[in-house]
């Protein structure tokens, strides 16, 4: 008699034990797949789309887009008083003398 209730509680405990087996692993899956999916959106979308943005560029209605951006741009620097700052002024000054200067000693 004691060798049935024995066993019995031993199936029991196997039942049990691999109840929790099973809801331990669904809920290890369930973490993984989360944690997947953030580390995904967070890091990798961004790249994706960046790569997506690239190959788009063949595309007539993206080259459409692109031209009316730099139209308006443009636009909006010749209604300003001034374009550049000072500072980039005078950069871009010295870096056109310093090519001219280059360019002159390579004839």
């Amino acid at each position: 008699m004691n060798t049935i209730i024995l066993f019995k509680m031993t199936s029991f405990s196997k039942k049990n034990n691999l109840k929790q087996f099973l809801i331990k692993l669904c809920a290890v899956s369930l973490a993984a797949i989360i944690v997947i999916s953030i580390v995904f959106n967070l890091f990798l979308a961004d790249k994706f789309q960046a790569i997506n943005q690239i190959l788009q560029i063949n595309n007539k209605e993206t080259i459409e887009s692109v031209k009316d951006k730099l139209r308006a741009e443009i636009q909006s620097g010749l209604d300003k008083d001034r374009i550049l700052n000072e500072n980039d002024a005078k950069l871009l000054s010295d870096f056109y003398q310093k090519i001219k200067r280059e360019l002159n000693e390579a004839k």
